[in-house]
């Protein structure tokens, strides 16, 4: 099996040591590792795989996967882990510069590899972690360029015989003052409609630890492929999963047709929403929502479940809120008013508290939920 990756130069970033399953979770044996060329320079198809002196993203995946196997007693495959990356502003520059060139040739080294093993190759996913390095797209265009790389891939691969890819990518929700550049809407836009693709978002970035410069710490970096992991397992054995994804916003009338104090929002997920108070990244006012173009001032001042509709979250305001473009914001949209040391270690500051029911033990320890994926919606 292959698990690779494409985007910028934070998914190169890996950890050194060792993993749970060295003989299981290997690499092109070119010397270059599970980590890939940066876009440095060309790589060449290889010969055969060889351990890790080193743990990526892909790498944890590949033993997230692992591990789950093992707990159920089920064979243990081994898997090729490679990331490319490049240092591309946009995600068209990212379709047609060295990381993609570099990426079909891993995908070429895991077939001729399982080909030498008298083996047919399969990639189990494809990361796309490519976001904070477009800094000259809108939305529309970001959002049209991922598709555009995602289909490139889809077709490479088929002309190379593999089956159409599952692609695995986190939430950008921004670092640790603000989420400028997250590019939110178009990610909310391929969330909720992936033009046909098999576009998982395991997991919204504010539920992760990071530094000043948004790189993952080891422990979030292990905790980001687990999510992944599961992720792309629940794809494959039930064809299903979904972080919880708000999809509109309404002011809620009485009986007769006047507008209320409260706004109805909802979601589409998996399970049932809860509000969670206390996340372990730390609670957030009004469970991450904020209203903005408000002309008469209304403020949120409670946010609770709907009794009678398990997707949807009601929103209670000291007044009925009125703006003719008014905008409900769920964990984005907002900027730290501090400074944060060159060495500072935090969550981003934009996160929400909403998730749903599945939950999961990291092998860290940590409990790990599906948190609600950010959004801007229109309120109607």
């Amino acid at each position: 099996l292959g698990v690779l990756s494409i985007g910028g130069p934070r998914r190169a970033t890996g950890v050194e040591g060792i993993g749970c399953f060295p003989y299981h979770v290997v690499a092109p044996n070119d010397d270059i590792g599970a980590v890939g060329l940066v876009g440095t320079e060309t790589a060449q198809v290889a010969s055969g795989v060889s351990t890790l002196r080193e743990q990526t993203r892909d790498s944890l995946i590949a033993e997230a996967v692992l591990r789950h196997r093992k707990t159920e007693h089920r064979g243990l495959p081994l898997i090729m882990a490679r990331c490319e990356a490049d240092q591309s502003t946009k995600p068209d520059d990212l379709a047609c510069g060295l990381a993609f060139d570099n990426f079909l040739a891993a995908a070429d080294t895991l077939r001729a590899v399982a080909k030498s093993m008298n083996k047919t190759a399969r990639i189990l996913a494809i990361g796309l972690d490519y976001c904070l390095e477009d800094v000259t797209s809108t939305d529309t265009q970001y959002r049209d360029g991922m598709l555009a790389l995602m289909r490139k891939i889809e077709l490479a691969l088929g002309e190379q015989g593999y089956r159409k890819p599952c692609f695995v990518s986190s939430f950008e929700c921004g670092d640790l003052l603000s989420d400028l550049g997250c590019h939110t809407q178009a990610q909310w836009e391929l969330a909720t409609n992936p033009a046909g693709f098999d576009l998982l978002f395991s997991a919204p970035g504010y539920m992760f630890e990071q530094n000043s410069y948004s790189r993952p710490t080891p422990e979030s970096l292990a905790q980001m492929a687990e999510m992944d992991a599961f992720a792309i397992e629940a794809k494959q054995e039930s064809g299903l999963w979904c972080c919880p994804t708000f999809l509109l916003a309404e002011r809620e009338r009485d009986d007769n047709g006047q507008e209320t104090h409260t706004i109805r929002v909802s979601a589409n997920a998996l399970s049932e929403l809860v509000i969670d108070p206390e996340p372990d990244f730390g609670s957030v006012d009004h469970a991450g929502f904020s209203l903005e173009n408000v002309e008469n001032a209304a403020r949120i001042v409670n946010v609770r479940p709907c009794p009678n509709v398990p997707l949807d979250i009601l929103l209670e305001c000291d007044m009925a809120p009125e703006g003719d473009n008014m905008k409900l914001r769920y964990a984005c949209g907002q900027i730290a008013q501090r400074e944060v040391p060159a060495d500072h270690v935090d969550f981003p500051h934009n996160r929400g508290g909403i998730r749903d029911e599945w939950q999961a033990e990291s092998a860290s320890g940590r409990q790990l939920y599906r948190w609600a994926l950010p959004c801007v919606l229109p309120v109607h």
